[in-house]
């Protein structure tokens, strides 16, 4: 006889998990594009683009690709979040040629 609720459940249905960890046959992968993203900490990388902070924070101030601020109301800080998709757009928009090599101009963002 089964002592648990978790061992009665078992006992009769098979495995809590069980039908958790196995994959429909037609199960399709859709990867989450979120509408918004965050800029990455200081230091490290946008692990949707690969751009440093530096660089998106330029491009938004470009206006290249689309940021918001939110900030509490009199607040001088606040939380920018950059458009997702007019962020890829803005990378999808560049020239493969021009960029697959080392060129001895400037980049756009003033390095």
């Amino acid at each position: 006889m089964p002592e648990t609720i978790r061992e009665h459940r078992e006992a009769s249905h098979g495995p809590a998990s069980e039908h958790l960890l196995t994959p429909a046959a037609n199960a399709v992968y859709t990867p989450v594009r979120p509408e918004w993203i965050r800029l990455p900490k200081p230091g490290s990388l946008c692990q949707h683009s690969g751009l440093s902070r530096t660089v998106i924070y330029m491009l938004c101030r470009q206006g290249k690709v689309d940021s918001r601020v939110l900030r509490r109301r009199g607040a001088t800080r606040g939380i920018r979040l950059v458009s997702y998709a007019s962020l890829m757009n803005y990378i999808s928009s560049l020239d493969p040629e021009v960029n697959s090599s080392p060129s001895e101009s400037p980049a756009p963002w003033g390095r």
